[in-house]
């Protein structure tokens, strides 16, 4: 590794640790009150975190990084069935019913969209761009291992939601958030070695984060109803069943483009918009 990429990679290391520090003990943020000051706090978390792993990513000759690339065979259902999910995190029946409403100011909406995005940067590139792709270096040889390392990494990063439970959180909550995260890590991972564009799961992850929090964070009200956990539990059977089949017959072709330092010939280059 280059001299400079070391410094920059230090210099990146140093000022999250120092920002995970200041957030944690100091809370500098803290007399804009909550939630303006617990968002603030993750914006700066995250967005270092995910400079530090796009840096890496970069550095290392990953291919997922171009946002105007998608592999060749890429269907629209492919993208419109992860929005499904994304939109279906929103309480809409609370809002049509009126039984749900933002209480904070309108800029708190503008603050809450820029920390999902930092949260989906940081935790996609870390995971799907990051640990999955190396997975995939060491395991692609057949589609067993293929499936292992998007189960695998899709575990790693439910199971590391459990550190909330350092702040406090209860274990009910934390371990519903453990295995929804599984689901969406699995979610991205597919869409990630469908497309070949990591961008699309930072976007689908961001997205789902703040259709999730839009109400809890900003609002009050009820949002859980009976008819919406219906359509939640169907819409997961059926992008999950369509994704699987997806993966099965293009998973082994995909894999192989997604691979840094291999030559970019024409049939992996794939379509730019």
């Amino acid at each position: 590794m280059a001299k400079k990429n070391k410094i920059v990679i230090f210099v990146l290391l140093a000022l999250e640790l120092l920002s995970l520090i200041l957030t944690t003990f100091l809370h500098p943020f803290a007399a804009l009150g909550d939630p303006v000051s617990r968002m603030l706090e993750i914006i700066l978390t995250r967005g270092l975190g995910g400079a530090l792993f796009l840096y890496l990513m970069a550095i290392s000759g990953t291919r997922v990084l171009n946002p105007l690339r998608l592999l060749p065979g890429v269907w629209v259902p492919d993208l419109i069935l992860p929005v499904l999910i994304v939109v279906n995190n929103l309480p809409l029946e609370a809002l049509f019913r009126g039984e749900g409403w933002i209480t904070q100011p309108g800029y708190t909406v503008a603050l809450l969209v820029l920390e999902c995005l930092c949260i989906g940067l940081f935790e996609e590139c870390a995971f799907r761009g990051y640990f999955l792709i190396a997975l995939l270096e060491r395991f692609h040889g057949s589609r067993f291992q293929i499936w292992l390392t998007v189960l695998l990494s899709s575990m790693v990063f439910g199971l590391m939601h459990l550190l909330n439970l350092a702040e406090g959180a209860d274990i009910g909550s934390v371990m519903q958030q453990v295995g929804y995260s599984m689901l969406v890590g699995a979610m991205c991972a597919i869409v990630l070695m469908l497309t070949g564009n990591l961008w699309i799961p930072v976007l689908l992850h961001a997205g789902f984060d703040f259709c999730g929090l839009l109400l809890p964070t900003l609002g009050q009200g009820t949002w859980f109803y009976p008819l919406t956990i219906w359509i939640t539990v169907g819409l997961v059977l059926l992008v999950g069943l369509y994704l699987v089949i997806r993966l099965f017959r293009r998973g082994m072709a995909n894999t192989v483009a997604l691979l840094p330092g291999r030559e970019d010939t024409y049939a992996e280059r794939g379509m730019y918009l």
